[in-house]
């Protein structure tokens, strides 16, 4: 059953491969470029010439270099490929569960370490003063949130996240 097809299939393709182009002249004097003969008209077959491909200044793959078959190669990049999805999903879950449980603290009028400085004022609303530091090894910020009786809570920054949280 499938023998006549795939005769069919090359047969078509050898067809295809073969094709000519004829040039003819039209009516207003320009030139036509058809699959066909021109009927009335007289036509001039045209060679095509298609060019060799680039040589690829790419190295081989590796795994060429030892003689790894298509199949494979395929089989390495796919598993390769799932690795890579599954740890994405891991990384997703892991942000959503964190989400929540920050989003637990916000409810609770409580903060921790990883917050973003959007988690912390939707929690604790702003602070009563902003510390800024810069350095070589980058810019930090102190939140004061002053209290009663001088008793003040210290949140530090660090790129945007919170790193440490004094009483």
């Amino acid at each position: 059953m499938h023998k006549p097809i795939a005769t069919l299939m090359i047969l078509t393709l050898s067809a295809t491969l073969q094709a000519q182009v004829y040039r003819c002249e039209g009516p207003d004097g320009r030139a036509q470029f058809q699959s066909i003969p021109c009927n009335d008209r007289p036509s001039e077959k045209v060679e095509i010439f298609v060019p060799p491909a680039p040589a690829s200044n790419v190295a081989p793959r590796a795994t060429e270099a030892v003689g790894e078959s298509a199949i494979e190669l395929r089989r390495r990049e796919r598993a390769e490929e799932d690795a890579r999805l599954r740890a994405r999903s891991q990384e997703i879950t892991e942000q959503r569960i964190r989400q929540e449980r920050f989003n637990d603290l916000i409810r609770d009028k409580k903060i921790a370490v990883g917050m973003n400085k959007e988690q912390v004022r939707r929690s604790w609303g702003n602070p009563c003063r902003i510390n800024r530091t810069t350095s070589t090894s980058g810019s930090r910020e102190q939140w004061v949130y002053c209290g009663a009786n001088y008793r003040n809570d210290y949140v530090h920054f660090q790129g945007g996240e919170v790193t440490s949280i004094s009483h």
